[in-house]
């Protein structure tokens, strides 16, 4: 016999999580993934803030008059335009990655917050607290919608920098044949 394995009952019943993972490394990924989306919130916040004053400062430019749309060539005033849909692409993109998700509540459920407070009184909550536990799918499920999420998050950070760049190409192009003029 193997030390290192548990005696288990081949009668005793086995939950859905117990069978595939220990309630150890549920928690532990489940904590990993929670410090991710912290982190994808943090990258998506800072890069964020740097277009906003990156658009401040031109949107400050064309107001106080430095920049005119109405002496730009044709070639400047296209990459101009061409940058500016891609900057608000790129910042589309990154506040959806730092929208809050709460995902959909599923009637009958209390496995994270918003399924929690979807119930109308405490006893309908302790029935559905009673039932989950008894599933012992509660940290399974949360490991499985937040990973998702952290996904979706990861996905729109790296196309809001990726519009981002196309933008600063297109601003820089701008510049270049204005200059040259």
């Amino acid at each position: 016999a193997n030390p290192t394995q548990a005696a288990v009952s081949p009668t005793a019943p086995v939950t859905p999580v117990e069978s595939a993972l220990d309630d150890t490394a549920l928690r532990d990924q489940l904590a990993e993934t929670r410090e991710e989306i912290v982190r994808v919130d943090g990258k998506a916040s800072i890069v964020l803030a740097g277009a906003g004053v990156a658009v401040g400062t031109i949107v400050a430019g064309l107001v106080a008059g430095d920049m005119k749309i109405s002496d730009m060539s044709v070639a400047v005033l296209v990459t101009s335009i061409l940058s500016a849909i891609a900057t608000l692409g790129g910042i589309g993109c990154l506040g959806a990655a730092i929208y809050p998700r709460c995902g959909t509540p599923e009637p009958g459920r209390a496995r994270y917050f918003a399924e929690v407070a979807a119930h109308k009184t405490a006893e309908a909550l302790r029935l559905a607290l009673a039932h989950d536990a008894s599933a012992g799918d509660r940290l399974l499920h949360q490991l499985w919608g937040l990973s998702k999420a952290v996904m979706t998050k990861y996905i729109l950070l790296r196309w809001g920098i990726r519009m981002l760049g196309l933008a600063t190409i297109f601003g820089v192009t701008a510049g270049v044949l204005d200059a040259i003029g």
